[in-house]
């Protein structure tokens, strides 16, 4: 059932990590990260705006070895700075990380 509005004071971070170094690529982190963020932004889900899902997949990457941790941490960073933007409130955090 719909909420009704968006949870405009929700934020969330998505990690799907499928490639690694030295390690045979995953199929599933990245398709699991990807239909997280579509719960999310659902009005019937998470009603989770858009703006406020920062998603890190390996694809979004060029590297063999990125994301690295330091672009995971940044990610926190940004949302943590969206949050003191808006006054400091925030009603939920969302955090999924997949990958090994």
């Amino acid at each position: 059932m719909p909420n009704g509005h968006v949870n405009t004071s929700d934020r969330a971070v998505v990690v799907g990590i499928s490639r690694y170094p030295a390690l045979e690529a995953l199929g599933g982190p990245e398709h699991d990260a990807n239909a997280f963020v579509t719960w999310l932004t659902d009005p019937v889900g998470g009603s989770v705006p858009p703006a406020s899902v920062i998603k890190i997949v390996s694809s979004d990457f060029p590297a063999l070895d990125e994301p690295t941790l330091g672009q995971i941490e940044k990610a926190f960073e940004r949302t943590i700075d969206h949050v003191d933007q808006a006054g400091g409130n925030a009603r939920r955090l969302y955090i999924f990380l997949a990958g090994h």
